[in-house]
């Protein structure tokens, strides 16, 4: 679940990114006045990205998910991928 991890951070770096652009920080601002033109975003920008980011978590763990989760977790599962394509009975099976 590597992906969801990172969505997350994702997901608290816009939020501290927001709370940054509505605040009255000037060490934060000014670190971002310093940054190249592609960093500078607006706040409604922000907005954007993290509705986007919130959306791709609300899927990543979602009941489906979490339960696709659990069935690739399964020990029934661990015992077909061990008689997978990639085993040489699974191979001559297939011919």
């Amino acid at each position: 679940m590597l992906i969801s991890t990172l969505v997350f951070q994702l997901e608290s770096f816009l939020t501290q990114r927001l709370q940054e652009l509505k605040g009255d920080d000037l060490l934060a601002s000014s670190q971002f006045q310093t940054a190249p033109a592609v960093l500078h975003v607006t706040e409604d920008d922000l907005r954007s990205m993290l509705g986007e980011v919130k959306g791709i978590l609300g899927q990543l763990t979602s009941q489906r998910m979490q339960e696709l989760y659990m069935i690739r977790s399964s020990p029934r599962l661990g015992l077909f991928n061990q008689f997978s394509g990639r085993s040489a009975f699974a191979s001559e099976v297939a011919e």
